[in-house]
Formats: C-alpha cells, structure tokens, sequence
C-alpha cells in the first residue's frame, strides 16, 4: 500500500506534468485500438466486396462502335452471342445458373428531360430467382411484361 501512496502523493505535487501524460495515454491507447477496428472493418468491407462479385462470370460479344467515340450508346453496332455459345456455357457452368441477358441502350423521353437508358431484356422465368416479390405477382412466360426500377 505504500507505493499507492507515494504514486497519489506524487500525482499531487506534480498534476501539472502527470496530467498531460495521462491525457496522452489514454488518447494513445483509444487511437491504437480505433486503428485496428477500422482496419478489421476495411478488410470485412473489402472481402464481402470481392464475395458479391467473385461468383459470377459475365461473357459478352466484342461491341463495336459505328462512328465517334466508344461508348456512346447512339452508334454503338449491335453485337449478341449466338443461341449454341448459350448453352455451351450453360453446361460449362454445371449446376450454377447461366442467364442471358439482351442488353441495348435506347433514349427516353420524360416531360421535357431526356437521356438514354439501359434496357435488360431476360427470360421471365429468370426474374424470379433475380428479384424478390414485395407483393403482386411474377411475371408469366410469353406475356409482354416492362419491369422499371432504379
């Protein structure tokens, strides 16, 4: 007990210089463990990242671009993979699934705004193991159906 003693009793003589030193061990110890939180969450952050995506494989024919530069949907040439390469990767994929997808981008016009969007053309049977239904119902095959969203 005599060394709590002493150290209370030397706290009290010299608070000016103990005060800053335990100021800065404690800031010291909460910035050393905030660090390895952060850290920890940055890792899980990045491997459910690599997670969502590291399953899935996306095969697409070479685009061309008609005239300007690439990437502007207004000249970009049709391109699409033939029915026989869809089903060669459908049993390449095994018992993963194999989804093909048309893809094209089309101008819309809403009010006095317009701008050019992305249209995903898939099998209705497809939608849903895609999507989940908050209410309403499917979409049946063969039926002509628009689905919007964001």
């Amino acid at each position: 007990m005599i060394f709590f003693d002493l150290a209370k009793r030397k706290l009290k003589i010299h608070w000016v210089r103990s005060f800053p030193a335990i100021l800065g061990i404690i800031i010291g110890v909460l910035a050393i463990a905030s660090m390895g939180i952060l850290g920890h969450s940055i890792s899980l952050l990045v491997a459910n990242l690599i997670s969502d995506v590291g399953d899935t494989l996306i095969v697409t024919p070479h685009a061309a671009a008609g005239q300007g530069f690439f990437g502007n949907p207004r000249v970009a040439v049709m391109a699409r993979l033939p029915l026989s390469d869809v089903e060669a990767i459908r049993k390449v994929a095994g018992s993963s699934r194999g989804i093909p997808v048309l893809m094209r981008a089309e101008e819309m016009t809403f009010g006095n705004e317009s701008g050019y969007v992305t249209l995903l053309g898939l099998p209705a049977g497809e939608v849903t193991g895609l999507l989940r239904l908050e209410k309403g119902m499917y979409f049946r095959e063969n039926a002509p159906r628009c689905l919007a969203g964001l």
